[in-house]
């Protein structure tokens, strides 16, 4: 009885998370806000990160363009290895990688993993994570299985093989080159562990970063253990548009400065944000500014002030600087077999806006 609970459970999780995406939106089109203090040139690169968003978040043609359209492409960008920026030679990446279950909106994650991708030409990879026989294992009784179990088994057997079918038509449909799509086998979670430890990206849909549907302890998994960078896409997701990094010194926020540098370095806008009375530790954001200047990007540095917490602060200013994506480190512990999240990390999981690229 208990693994046909399971199976059950493992089928409400896949409807739940279609549910959830088609309610959510997360690519529906939202005004570009633009920071009024930022002065006309912030202004005219937040208009023209506004643009090429519309045409992202919109569905139109840009990313049924193959790998020279879309977003890098109206951004100035090409696909490029050896490129340099201000003389500095420019950071390139060569795999993204999109977790699917077969459920709905993942055709969303696998455009803004394309969206990712196309200023380097990197390969886009769909790998398709079923729910694993082997952890039901203990339902099943001490080498004897009853007709409930038996009936159990062929339920999850016959689910995994129409959510195969489905993520395979969604990755299909994503008109990007190049791409490859990957069902991976038994022990399903240790072959998805080993597939992020050589890719450069891990994007994942929001709602796994919430802890809800099939993904949601892939999500954890990657980020904690395997300490991979994720992006989470929401609506005005622009990867190289204005950039905001929250800084505050800590060795998990200088990792995720670090590790999306590529991305630093080919956005119209970087913007550093603090708040120093906030932070445990002592630094000096001009010192970022510093680093990042000698790689070629040119950020500015603000500081959010106001009551309250940190992280609601820092997600307010963010959106009204129309970022298109904040740069920040995880922060959490584990406790027994559960990575737990620190209050900030999940502040930015749970909100609506804006897109996250977390490094832990």
């Amino acid at each position: 009885m208990g693994l046909r609970i399971e199976v059950l459970a493992y089928r409400s999780l896949i409807a739940g998370a279609t549910s959830d995406f088609k309610s959510q939106k997360p690519w529906q089109d939202k005004p570009r806000q633009v920071d009024r203090g930022a002065g006309p040139k912030k202004a005219a690169l937040a208009k023209g990160a506004g643009d090429s968003q519309d045409r992202f978040a919109s569905g139109g043609t840009d990313l049924d363009q193959g790998p020279r359209a879309g977003i890098g492409a109206l951004m100035g960008f090409q696909p490029s290895l050896g490129s340099e920026m201000n003389g500095q030679p420019m950071a390139s990446w060569s795999k993204i990688m999109a977790p699917m279950a077969g459920g709905a909106g993942e055709d969303t994650v696998l455009a803004a993993a394309a969206a990712i991708a196309r200023p380097f030409g990197a390969e886009v990879a769909g790998m398709f994570a079923p729910a694993d026989l082997a952890d039901l294992t203990p339902w099943m009784g001490e080498g004897f299985m009853g007709g409930v179990q038996m009936a159990a088994v062929e339920s999850l057997k016959e689910a995994t093989s129409e959510g195969r079918r489905a993520a395979r038509h969604t990755f299909e449909a994503l008109a990007y080159e190049p791409k490859t799509f990957k069902v991976l086998q038994s022990p399903v979670w240790l072959a998805l562990a080993t597939q992020s430890r050589l890719s450069d990206v891990v994007v994942f849909d929001p709602l796994s970063a919430r802890s809800r549907g099939p993904l949601s302890q892939a999500f954890e998994q990657i980020v904690a253990a395997e300490q991979r960078p994720v992006v989470v896409p929401r609506a005005g997701f622009d990867p190289v548009g204005h950039i905001v990094l929250a800084w505050d010194g800590g060795k998990e926020a200088a990792r995720a400065a670090r590790t999306a540098l590529p991305l630093l370095q080919r956005a119209q806008a970087v913007t550093i944000l603090t708040i120093e009375s906030a932070s445990p530790h002592d630094f000096d954001p001009v010192e970022l500014k510093a680093f990042l200047d000698k790689r070629g990007v040119k950020a500015e540095v603000r500081t959010a002030t106001g009551a309250g917490e940190p992280a609601p602060l820092l997600l307010k200013k963010a959106q009204e600087m129309g970022a298109g994506l904040l740069v920040a480190g995880a922060y959490g512990h584990p406790r027994l077999q559960q990575f737990i999240f620190g209050g900030a990390t999940r502040s930015f999981l749970n909100a609506d806006a804006p897109s996250l690229f977390l490094s832990h």
